[in-house]
């Protein structure tokens, strides 16, 4: 609800003219605010330990790595320090449960650590492998010690958590291009977890060059405060270096890495000696829950690449999800000593020029080198052994849309050496395209649409399909299938006048081999497209004679560099492959090109729930060079609609002769009278992929029945409701929507002349865009959400209307008078699971003075426009603040308390009429700007405010004395209701990140069980 309160006369003289229109600046409001370069609230540095090293020569260090036990254990040094700073991850594998690393204790030769779980049930989590750091305290020079790096500690006396991520401002003692900032709770003064992180001038910026916070934090926990810990944290410059016999290299990732449910990511590095451990950070937050860095195993550290995931705690939720990518801080960790044995089972060191080789305990993760064993684990001998597990080849099936750039593509599985093939879904008006792919790791891939004319480039929004298996050589009496999936690396490039392929012996026995394959690298900046050949250049391969390789058609620029060519050879007929069924097989000389007339149909034999297809060239007929595509909406059922492409470099026309096409289908088990979540969507339906590609491939999830979070069941989203047609009105099972229903009222007594409070379109317009900014990621990779309003446009959108002419709304909104007997005559009860319902009027009778009253949370609200209904601005204002109440907003975001000036929310009363402070000056920016706070600024403690960095940038007079103060006692959110809805007079003002807090998804908060209605103030 929104109504003018008063903050003295002048304050509430404001409010009340931007409600209705006008404009008005108030020296006595505006003079008290001052420009100040600090972005946030300094904090003592008086705490810290580690501002000398006198007598040091070079950086006294170490790396230590131990396995977790049932308890805390100590942890020897081989070095003696005067006061150790230790930084650990942990290897956190397959576990199903959120770990986090805890070290107490630390003396000059140990210290205690011990891997806890982040969930409920809690404990301490055995058989973890962590990796730690252990540096002097100190500040280190290049000239004096060799290398730039700072190592610290400090009393941490706040205790961040969802919502509120603000951490304690530390300075640094050297100057830094490009900080990396890693660090550990040291101490465990408190019984419950906590974990270290770092950010810059905001929350989702990382340390700069002049900008850090450090602290701790606990994430999702329920219980948030935490007794005083030790914060120990390092800081490097970004690059390599060596300390105390340990070689580093530091670095910040890009946002790349997301939550434990969503798979790991793979981090390239490039160190100069075998990499054999690594801490890693938080560096900043751009998700709202919180999580922190760990190292994903098995074989997380790698001498190229490290895999990570962002963790997070399983207490308020189990789901550890965290699809905002994060940007970590890590250091990974090496011997300067030529001690790497090349045994994966043993802890090789260097201790005064002497190697040690000591064994790994019992049961770390190891890689033994053979591709057909998973969970090697050393058996604390030195040796490394893996359970056999080739009975069943490893494969799985990804899908994306293709971007304006690479795009990456995760794999729900991990592999040793994948072997990939993909294939492009064109149509008519496309240009020439073909599907490249680079990047191929264990763990994910990169692709592109690149289009092959004069234009070059990226093409996007084309649909496609990779298929991912593991390479080897498989049979149908070991694997079920008889297949052999290769890597080979192609020197040869063929194009138009010379096509002749490298040959390759097969490994199995084939009647009628069928060959599908993809070029693997992008070594060269042009394309090449994969294709095989029998004996000759225009027949399939057969069952003696095979030929692969790269060819670029017309292209006149014949030369390429070599590229990682990878083939797949399928027996002809139907068989299962990781659980996939599908028919291979080869068409006749029977698909003409993109300019003949597409698409060209191959049957192909029975399979069931077919859903994806990857094409191949077997041979070339024509002598110009082309290949396969998938075309049209519906290219894989009832059957392949195919076409040949060709490039127009040579030429702009795509005429091709008829050729023969290698094609996969591969369809599902699933059982497709069953709907698993109960969505109504079948869960042959439900493809999983994240792209909706039609109503029997809605690529959404088929165990989770509303796969965007919006409230909105998936097949309501794709399908229609009964008497409501949401596909129609814009819904997207795979993107957040919130629909609204608007009604008015018309007046003819107030205001001077008759009118109607029908909200104008820019207000409708101005509300959507804030919800379409919103920085919330979707399952299909877009942000935002989008708000569909039915304020009686036409069309579909026939709900809105006017509903009477006497414009006040009478009696208690929600509880009785007219808007419930407006609501029931008007609001279709078939609309009531999915829409908000607003009623639009002159003044509400039972509040008088309040533009809006909502329930909390619920979907209905009403607004009261007065005589300003025709200024979009001001009806934007009250409409997104009461739909925040309906989204469980609260006017201090989760809290009651208001006017906060660090609470950046159109929530806020300091902002709602005024609009969002952009410019950190303490004052609205506008009633146009809109926006929910995204959770950015620091905490405000009345009884210890500095004057000169105010909120964020601005230096502000919060006591009005005239004077810019570094310390000063005062009430800056002083307002009637303070005493009863805020915790004191002078308290600590939080903000809060309302995008990250809003309720969508009413399978949480089902309607049956909906707080009752409140008429919020």
């Amino acid at each position: 609800m929104i109504v003018a309160r008063a903050l003295g006369s002048v304050a509430a003289m404001v409010l009340a003219l931007a409600a209705c229109g006008g404009e008005f600046e108030s020296p006595e409001t505006t003079r008290f605010f001052r420009e100040n370069p600090d972005s946030a609230q300094a904090i003592e540095n008086s705490d810290e330990v580690g501002s000398s090293v006198a007598g040091l020569s070079a950086v006294l260090a170490e790396v230590v790595s131990f396995q977790s036990g049932s308890a805390f254990q100590a942890i020897s040094l081989g070095a003696t320090y005067s006061s150790p700073v230790v930084v650990c991850t942990p290897e956190s594998g397959a576990l199903a449960r959120a770990l986090v690393t805890r070290v107490r204790n630390t003396s000059a030769t140990s210290f205690e650590g011990a891997v806890v779980a982040a969930d409920l049930a809690g404990g301490f989590v055995a058989d973890v492998t962590v990796h730690c750091l252990v540096v002097e305290a100190g500040t280190y020079t290049l000239a004096t010690h060799g290398a730039k790096l700072e190592a610290k500690k400090y009393a941490s006396t706040r205790t961040d958590r969802k919502g509120s991520f603000v951490g304690q401002r530390r300075t640094y003692s050297n100057t830094y291009q490009a900080p990396v900032v890693v660090g550990q709770v040291m101490s465990a003064n408190d019984p419950r977890w906590s974990t270290f992180w770092a950010r810059g001038s905001s929350r989702g910026a990382p340390p700069s060059t002049s900008t850090l916070y450090a602290g701790k934090y606990v994430a999702e926990d329920t219980v948030i405060t935490r007794a005083d810990e030790t914060v120990g944290y390092v800081v490097f410059e970004k690059g390599t270096g060596a300390i105390g016999g340990v070689a580093y290299r530091a670095g910040l990732s890009g946002n790349l890495v997301r939550g434990f449910d969503d798979g790991p990511t793979s981090l390239a590095i490039s160190a100069p000696i075998r990499t054999t451990g690594a801490v890693l950070s938080a560096a900043a937050f751009d998700g709202g829950d919180g999580g922190w860095p760990v190292l994903f195993g098995p074989n997380a550290v790698a001498p190229t690449a490290l895999s990570a995931v962002i963790e997070e705690d399983a207490i308020s939720d189990l789901e550890r999800s965290h699809l905002t990518a994060e940007q970590v801080a890590f250091v990974t960790l090496a011997s300067t000593c030529e001690c790497d044995d090349a045994n994966p089972c043993t802890l090789d060191t260097c201790a005064a020029g002497v190697c040690g080789h000591a064994s790994a305990p019992t049961g770390t993760l190891c890689d033994d080198g053979d591709a057909c064993t998973t969970a090697d684990v050393c058996d604390g001998s030195g040796t490394c052994a893996g359970t056999f597990a080739c009975n069943v080849p490893k494969a799985e099936l990804v899908a994306f849309t293709s971007g304006t750039d690479w795009t990456i593509v995760p794999f729900v599985k991990s592999y040793a050496s994948p072997v990939v093939v993909c294939s492009l879904v064109t149509a008519s008006g496309n240009p020439p395209l073909t599907a490249r792919v680079r990047g191929v790791t264990g763990t994910q891939l990169e692709v592109a649409a690149v289009r092959v004319d004069a234009a070059l480039g990226f093409v996007p929004a084309v649909l496609g399909r990779c298929l991912v298996t593991e390479e080897g050589v498989y049979s149908s009496v070991q694997h079920g299938i008889t297949m052999e999936a290769r890597r080979l690396t192609s020197t040869l490039t063929d194009r138009k006048g010379s096509f002749v392929g490298q040959p390759v012996a097969y490994s199995s026995s084939y009647s009628f081999p069928v060959i599908i394959g993809q070029v693997m690298s992008a070594n060269d900046a042009r394309f090449s497209t994969f294709w095989a050949r029998g004996a000759s250049q225009s027949v399939a391969p057969s069952a003696t004679v095979a030929y692969v390789g790269k060819h670029v058609a017309e292209d006149p620029v014949t030369t390429r560099a070599p590229e990682t060519v990878g083939y797949i050879v399928f027996e002809a007929g139907s068989s299962e492959l990781d659980g996939i069924p599908l028919v291979a097989g080869v068409s006749g000389s029977s698909v003409g090109g993109m300019g003949n007339q597409p698409p060209y149909a191959v049957a192909y034999s029975a399979v069931p729930n077919p859903s994806a297809a990857l094409v191949s060239s077997a041979g070339l007929a024509g002598p110009d060079g082309g290949w396969p595509v998938l075309f049209g909406p519906s290219p894989v059922s009832p059957s392949l609609s195919l076409a040949i492409e060709e490039d127009d470099l040579g030429d702009v026309e795509r005429s091709h002769t008829l050729e023969r096409v290698a094609y996969v289908v591969f369809g599902s088990n699933v059982n497709c009278a069953a709907d698993s979540d109960g969505d109504g969507l079948s869960d042959c339906a439900e493809t999983n992929t994240r792209i909706f590609l039609s109503p029997t491939d809605t690529g959404t999830d088929p165990g989770h029945p509303d796969t965007d979070g919006d409230g909105i069941l998936d097949g309501a989203e794709v399908l229609g409701a009964t008497g409501v047609d949401l596909p129609s009105m814009g819904a997207d099972p795979l993107r957040r929507t919130i629909f609204v229903e608007m009604d008015w009222l018309a007046d003819s007594t107030e205001c001077g002349s008759s009118h109607d409070h029908r909200p104008p379109p820019a207000a409708i317009d101005a509300s959507k865009s804030m919800f379409a900014s919103a920085p919330l990621l979707n399952p299909d990779g877009s942000t935002g959400i989008d708000l569909i309003i039915d304020f009686g446009q036409g069309g579909t959108f026939a709900g809105g209307n006017l509903i009477g002419t006497d414009a006040t709304i009478d009696g208690t909104p929600f509880a009785s008078g007219d808007y419930l007997s407006y609501k029931a005559a008007h609001f279709s009860t078939t609309r009531s699971p999915w829409f908000h319902y607003v009623i639009v009027g002159h003044q509400i009778t039972a509040f008088p003075n309040a533009g809006g009253i909502a329930e909390l949370p619920g979907d209905d609200l009403a607004m009261a426009t007065y005589c300003f209904g025709s200024v979009p601005s001001s009806v934007a204002a009250i409409l997104t603040h009461e739909l925040g109440h309906n989204l469980f907003l609260r006017h201090g975001g989760d809290e009651d308390c208001n006017y906060k000036p660090n609470y950046n929310s159109i929530m806020n009363y300091r902002y709602a009429f005024n609009g969002v402070d952009r410019d950190c000056d303490g004052l609205g920016d506008g009633i146009s700007v809109l926006d929910y706070s995204r959770g950015q600024n620091v905490a405000l403690i009345e009884s210890s405010l500095d004057e000169r960095v105010g909120i964020c940038s601005q230096s502000i007079d919060w006591d009005f004395d005239g004077q810019i103060e570094a310390l000063v006692s005062t009430d800056i959110n002083a307002y009637v209701e303070e005493s009863f809805e805020c915790p004191a007079t002078l308290e600590t003002l939080t903000d809060f990140d309302d995008w990250a807090g809003i309720v969508l998804d009413w399978s949480v908060s089902p309607r049956a069980l909906r707080m009752p209605p409140e008429i919020w103030p």
